[in-house]
C-alpha cells in the first residue's frame, strides 16, 4: 500500500488524516518497492521506512499509506479506517536499518528454529520451519522464507504463516509449479488437533485472510504432508482414532478444500515418522 510519489498535500482525499514525520540527522535518499530510504551525511542509505499499520484499542490492524513528497514524509490514514476504529489509535510503521538501498542488516532470528521443510516452484525455494523461545510448552510460530536459485535469502525478515501454535506444529510445504501451500498441526481445545493450511504466492505473500481448515474432525490429527501439481494439492495426515489410519483431501490451487477421505486403515508407522507424499 506504500505510495510513491505522493501528490500535493492539497489533493489529499477529504476526511483523511495525514501525519508528517520529522527526521533529524538523515536525508531523503529515494524510494523503492520496499519503502522510503533515508541516508546519512555520506549519502549512504541507512534507514528504510516500509509498511505502516493503524492499530486501534480493539486490536485491529489496518495498513496505511507511507507517502513521500519532495523529501517530506507522511502517514496517510483513510476516512474508512478512521470511521471504523475503536479509539485510541496508534500508528506502527516498520522501520529497519540498512547498509545501502534495499540492503537490510540481517541478524539471527531469536529463539529455536526447528522442523524445516522445503519446496521448489521452478524459480525459488520456500523453506518453512517453526520458531519458539525455548520456554517449555511455549507456543511456536510457523515461519517461511523464499530462497533464490543462487541461494540468496529473498525474505530476510521471514514470512509469518501462523502465530502462537502449540508445539510441534510439524509444518510441511509443496508447490504447484507457481505458488506454494503450507500445512501444519493446529491445536483446537474443542476438536483436539486439526490440520490447517495456507496458500503462499510466488512473491512470498500469504494470500488467505484466514487459515484454511483442512480437517477439524474430532480427535487427534497429526503429521501432515502435502504434494503439489498443476491441478492443485493433495494433503495427507494420520489419525484420528488409534493414529494408524491415513486420511487425505485435495486442495485447489487457490487453497479451497475439495473433498477428503480415509486413504489407508491400520497402516504401519514408526514412532516419530510421518505420512509422506511425492509430487502429483
Amino acid at each position: 500500500m506504500t505510495e510513491f510519489p505522493m501528490p500535493s498535500p492539497k489533493t489529499t482525499p477529504p476526511g483523511s488524516l495525514e501525519i508528517e514525520l520529522e527526521m533529524v540527522g538523515l536525508s531523503y535518499a529515494g524510494t523503492s518497492e520496499q519503502g522510503i530510504h533515508l541516508a546519512d551525511a555520506t549519502g549512504m542509505p541507512r534507514v528504510r521506512i516500509g509498511k505502516a499499520f493503524a492499530v486501534d484499542s480493539a486490536g485491529r490492524h489496518s495498513e496505511v499509506a507511507m507517502v513521500a513528497n519532495e523529501g517530506r514524509f507522511y502517514v496517510r490514514v483513510s476516512p474508512t479506517i478512521l470511521a471504523q476504529a475503536t479509539y485510541t489509535l496508534a500508528i506502527d510503521p516498520l522501520i529497519s536499518p540498512e547498509f545501502g538501498m534495499d540492503e537490510p542488516v540481517i541478524v539471527p532470528r531469536p529463539g529455536e528454529h526447528q522442523i524445516p521443510a522445503v519446496a521448489w516452484n521452478g524459480t525459488n525455494w520456500l523453506v518453512v520451519w517453526t520458531e519458539w523461545n525455548a520456554v517449555f510448552d511455549s507456543p511456536v510460530d510457523v515461519v517461511a522464507a523464499r530462497i533464490s536459485r543462487e541461494g540468496g535469502v529473498l525474505d530476510p525478515f521471514g514470512v509469518l504463516i501462523s502465530k502462537g501454535e502449540a508445539p510441534p506444529a510439524a509444518p510441511a510445504v509443496a508447490s504447484n509449479g507457481k505458488d506454494y501451500f503450507v500445512v501444519w498441526e493446529h491445536i483446537d481445545f474443542v476438536t483436539a488437533s486439526d490440520i490447517h493450511g495456507a496458500h503462499v504466492t510466488a512473491d512470498g505473500q500469504v494470500s488467505d485472510n484466514e487459515q484454511v481448515v483442512i480437517s477439524s474432525s474430532p480427535g487427534y490429527q497429526f503429521r501432515p504432508s502435502v504434494a503439489g501439481g498443476s491441478e492443485g494439492y493433495l494433503v495427507v495426515w494420520q489419525g484420528p482414532g488409534n493414529g494408524t489410519d491415513i486420511y487425505g483431501t485435495r486442495v485447489s490451487n487457490e487453497g479451497a478444500v475439495l473433498h477428503g477421505c480415509k486413504l489407508c486403515k491400520n497402516s504401519r508407522w514408526r514412532e516419530g515418522g510421518r505420512s509422506s507424499l511425492q509430487s502429483l
